[in-house]
Parts: C-alpha cells; structure tokens; sequence
C-alpha cells in the first residue's frame, strides 16, 4: 500500500549535496528518499533496548516488540522521494520536455506576486522531438521553436511544479537561507584566522509531501513512530548540532494524493494530442509514422539508476533494459523513438556505515523517454507493471519510479 505523508520543517534543513568549493556548502531543494529512511531508522534503532546489536541487528533479542527490526528486516518499506509543495496537494519534477521563453519565462496560468510580473507560460515539446525523430528529415520545413508571444528563444525550465488539475500550473521552489560562521582551528579549539564557511538551508516552515510503499500491517507501527518518536529525537539532513533538521508530520493517511488516471485513458489521450500535433507536418512529408503504432512515454518522478546487460552504467532507459526486468516486454514489439534527459552522480552519506556512499552516475528526474509499440494487452500490462515498481537499481530508496504518458504532456497550448 501507499501511505501519503506530509511534513513541515520546524528549523532549517541542510540537505547535502557536492560541495562546490570547499568552505561552501549548498543543499538539495527536495528530501531524498534514502535520507528520509535514513532519518526514520537512525531514531528507531537509539530507542532499542539492545545496543550491543546495534551494528548486526538481525541477532536482536527483542525481535517482536523492536520498532527498528519490524519495519526495516521483515518489509523494509520504500521511500519515495519528499518534494516542496506550497498551495496545492503535490508537487512533481518538471519534465525536461518543458521549455518557457528565455526573457520572461514561467508559467502564464500562475499567480503573480507583483503586477508588472510578465510571464510568457511553458509549452511542452515532446511531440515535436517525436516528430523530428521519425519524419524530420523528409520534412521541407524546420522545425523552429520560438516563444509565440514575443518570438525569443525558448529555454529548458527546471525545478518542480505544482497543480491540483494538470490545467493550472504554479512553479515552487523552497526558500533558502545561508549561514556564515568561522571555523575552528583543531588543535587549539579557537577560531581560525582567515577561515570562514557557508551553510545554505532550508528555511523552517517549508513544506513537503511524498509516499512511502510499505505492507498494511506496518503503517500503525511507522506512523506512531514517526508522531511519537522519530520528531522528538532524530535530525534530518546536516547540522543537527546546530538545531538544523527538526521537521514534524502534518498529515500520514493510507492513500496517494497523486491521481494520474487510468493508464488506459492516459495512452489514448496522450496519441490523441500526438495526432493532433502531427498532423500537418504529416501532409508535407507524406508519411505516416502513426498507423499501426501505439507511443508512449515514460517520465522518471525520481532520479535512477540505470545498468546495461553487464552492470555498465548507461543514461537512457532501452528497450533491452525493459525486457531484461520485465518478462511482459518480450511480447511486445518495441522500438525507442528518442530521449529528453540528463545525467548527474549521487552520492550521500550513510548513518549505517558511518561512511560516504560510492559515486553512482544516474540519470536526473524529470527526463522522459518516448517508445512505440503495437497495441496489444501484453502491452498493457507490461506498462502496469513498470509503473508499478519503477525501473533501476536502489528502487527501496525511491530511485526510479517512473509514470507513463505524464498528463503534463496532453496539453498543447501554453501553460
């Protein structure tokens, strides 16, 4: 099942990320879903009563009353990924398929705080990227993509964006503050002449809404965890030591505040707008690359990581790498039309090893990957199934959870 789980910072968050320079550290603009199980076992397993388990807790004696060895040794639950939100349920990556005018970029349907605020609006150009690939070069004419208000040039759009109906959009990005202080010298303990560090933050009251996968009978068990224990005692992110990284729960319920639709309704209406894109660049090239195929997108809510047959990282998801995970895609004629994404490493800090975790090359949230197919129920299912556990490695973590023909796409005017 999944459990909706809203939460609030009390104190500002420093969530790590690479540190550009040495003295300056920055932080994400989301929780990762690894930090956040990170955060939740640290907290359960101070309150076992058998420290000396503490590094092997599979021996622990207490095994039926131990919070930490129920939810992380019988069911380990799966962390999704925490993303800002500011006046509406959720919030989502934004595609990379978005692009907004270089000039006055934002979302035109977004509330403005000033009234001068001029905002050209977002369009997506997934279509046109499918229609390049299949018949760009057969066509007379290129395929330009300008701003249709004031002719500027377009530019890709980033962040994450918020919206209760996918028909009014609002971008939402977290507040952050930064904190200088001086450092100390380590042998004498006293300040170090010349030295001086940046902490950037979260500021306290943002919040944030993701999911967790767990079985039914745990919920009770985290969601005490989470309202009695975990707020009281455990420090999210960095900087516990200077009051950084106290957050409380604002709303736990066994449902998700994420309503995407059937996955049926979504093939139809994503090939509907497609059609009605394509159509009159299909006139002057006469060729049809629609017939008898069925496109689909698959947009990555979360980042992943991805592996070819002998482990190499690769950046792009491939039909291979569906039907190497998922036996559903070997019935399925599959062919890859193209790609919107970009790569970035992740890295971290583990609480468990006390050590920072390998370097993994990933492939950054928000990137889409569009694929044909023909019709078929196997094909249905295989989608289901991939939506359903995501795609990649570190999936426990919340790393590849992915959602197929993102209704972002549907809309063809200007958001």
């Amino acid at each position: 099942m999944l459990i909706g789980l809203e939460i609030e910072a009390q104190s500002p968050l420093a969530l790590g990320f690479m540190k550009p320079y040495e003295w300056y550290h920055r932080t994400l603009d989301f929780i990762p879903g690894a930090s956040f199980k990170g955060f939740i076992a640290e907290a359960l397993l101070e309150e076992c009563q058998f420290q000396n388990y503490k590094e092997k807790h599979d021996h622990c004696p207490s095994k039926d009353s131990c919070l930490f060895y129920s939810l992380f040794y019988k069911d380990c639950p799966c962390f999704f990924p925490l993303y800002p939100v500011r006046n509406c349920k959720f919030s989502l990556p934004m595609p990379k398929t978005a692009m907004s005018c270089k000039f006055y970029p934002g979302f035109a349907t977004q509330r403005r705080k000033k009234r001068e605020e001029e905002r050209h609006g977002v369009v997506d150009i997934i279509f046109r990227g499918i229609i390049h690939a299949t018949i760009g070069a057969k066509l007379p004419i290129l395929l330009e993509m300008k701003c249709q208000k004031c002719t500027g040039e377009l530019k890709a759009i980033s962040g994450f964006f918020e919206t209760d109906s996918f028909k009014e959009y609002a971008e939402v990005a977290p507040e952050v503050s930064q904190l200088t202080r001086t450092a100390l010298n380590r042998k004498t303990a006293t300040v170090e002449k010349g030295m001086l560090y940046s902490i950037e933050a979260i500021k306290a009251g943002t919040r944030f809404y993701g999911e967790i996968g767990l079985q039914p009978a745990n919920f009770q068990v985290l969601k005490d965890a989470l309202e009695n224990k975990v707020a009281f005692r455990a420090r999210l992110g960095g900087g516990g030591t200077k009051g950084y990284g106290k957050v409380r729960v604002i709303e736990m319920k066994d449902f998700s505040r994420y309503d995407f639709g059937d996955i049926t309704q979504r093939l139809d209406s994503f090939n509907s707008a497609f059609k009605k894109e394509a159509k009159p660049y299909v006139e002057l090239s006469e060729e049809d690359p629609i017939s008898g195929w069925l496109y689909f997108s698959i947009d990555l809510l979360s980042d992943a990581i991805l592996e070819d047959e002998v482990g190499a990282p690769i950046t792009r998801i491939t039909p291979q790498l569906l039907k190497g995970q998922f036996d559903e895609f070997e019935k399925v004629e599959l062919e890859y039309i193209c790609g919107f994404s970009s790569p970035i490493t992740l890295s971290g800090w583990s609480t468990a090893w006390k050590l920072p975790k390998p370097v993994e090359l990933c492939v950054e949230k928000g990137s889409v990957f569009v694929f044909r197919a023909k019709e078929s129920e196997a094909l249905i299912k295989a989608l289901s199934s991939l939506e359903q556990e995501g795609i990649g490695e570190g999936r426990k973590d919340g790393l590849g959870r992915v959602i197929i023909c993102h209704p972002f796409h549907f809309n063809l005017e200007v958001k």
